[in-house]
This record gives C-alpha cells, sequence and structure tokens, in this order.
C-alpha cells in the first residue's frame, strides 16, 4: 500500500486517455444539428455518464479502504453499533447510486430527477453520519467532524450541482431519457 505501481499509472492514463478521446471526437464534430436530433450518450452527457457509472465503485473503494477504522472502531463501547450504522448507511447510498446507473443506462425519463435526490443525498449524508457518530458515541458534533473535510465535501457539491444543472438544461439530456 501507499506506493502507486505502474499499473495504477496505466490505469489513470487509459481513463484520462479516454476522456480526452471523447473530448476530441467531440469537438471534431462540425455538422450543425437540430436540437431535436441531438441525443444518446456523446458530448458533455457521455463524460456525466462515466463519472455516475465509476461512482459507486469509488465509494465501494473507500468503504473497503475504511475496514481498519472499522475494526478499530467495533472494539469501542457501541462500537459494533456504529460500525453496523456506518455500512448499512454507505451501502444504502451506493445502491441507491447503482438505481440511478440502472436509469441511466435504461433511458429513462425520471434519471434527471433521481441524479437531483442523489446531489441532496450527498449533501445529507456527512450531516447524517456525524449525528450518527454523535449520538451512539455520546460525543459533541464539533469532534466527530473536522473543520478539514469540509473543504472537500464542499467541492464535491458545487462540482455535481454544476452537472444537476447542466441536466436540468441540456437539450441532449431531454432527448435521450425518454423512457
Amino acid at each position: 500500500m501507499g506506493t502507486f505501481s505502474i499499473w495504477h499509472w496505466l490505469l489513470v492514463l487509459l481513463i484520462v486517455g479516454g476522456i480526452v478521446s471523447v473530448i476530441v471526437i467531440t469537438a471534431r464534430r462540425r455538422d450543425p444539428m437540430h436540437p431535436s436530433q441531438i441525443s444518446g450518450f456523446g458530448g458533455w452527457l457521455l463524460l456525466l455518464a462515466i463519472g455516475q457509472c465509476l461512482s459507486p465503485l469509488r465509494n465501494l473503494g473507500e468503504l473497503a479502504a475504511g475496514a481498519e477504522g472499522y475494526r478499530t472502531a467495533a472494539t469501542m463501547p457501541n462500537g459494533t453499533v456504529l460500525v453496523a450504522g456506518e455500512i448499512l448507511i454507505n451501502l444504502a447510498f451506493i445502491a441507491f447510486q447503482v438505481y440511478v446507473v440502472v436509469a441511466m443506462l435504461k433511458r429513462w425519463v425520471i434519471f434527471p430527477r433521481l441524479f437531483l435526490y442523489q446531489w441532496f443525498l450527498i449533501m445529507a449524508l456527512p450531516i447524517i453520519d456525524v449525528v450518527w457518530v454523535a449520538t451512539i458515541m455520546g460525543m459533541p458534533l464539533s469532534r466527530v467532524f473536522p473543520a478539514t473535510e469540509l473543504g472537500s465535501a464542499i467541492g464535491a457539491v458545487i462540482a455535481l450541482g454544476i452537472w444537476v444543472w447542466y441536466t436540468s438544461v441540456s437539450v441532449r439530456v431531454r432527448n435521450t431519457f425518454t423512457r
């Protein structure tokens, strides 16, 4: 652990290269299309789709990476209840993310609304988590949630908020999700 092997770099290069090639191919399309013809996973919607498909995997990876912390927390008083709740909260969110991915891939008309709900959940989950830990462990909220984590949480909410805005105004999104 702790080192970045050649395989990790290769995977990063593959992902970044794929995204760059999608952007270049999309940019080369010069033929103007009528708005009613713009549909399917292309343009910015393709980037959103890639991110949406990878997000449950990322969250599963974060859950697995926290296994050692869960083992340590389980030894504390009320630790098993704490860990069980944490894992259930995370697994429920991952299951919802998978449902959103299925809605996206099946092109259900409800996808933009589900994506919005996912954004709300991303804002609510840290609060739910902090309240859960503080309640179970009997600790003050300020000790459970360090201010250093606030910046990354705000950044994620803003970035996903831009994608939520995109799904609400995009002609491609409106034309793609019609089932």
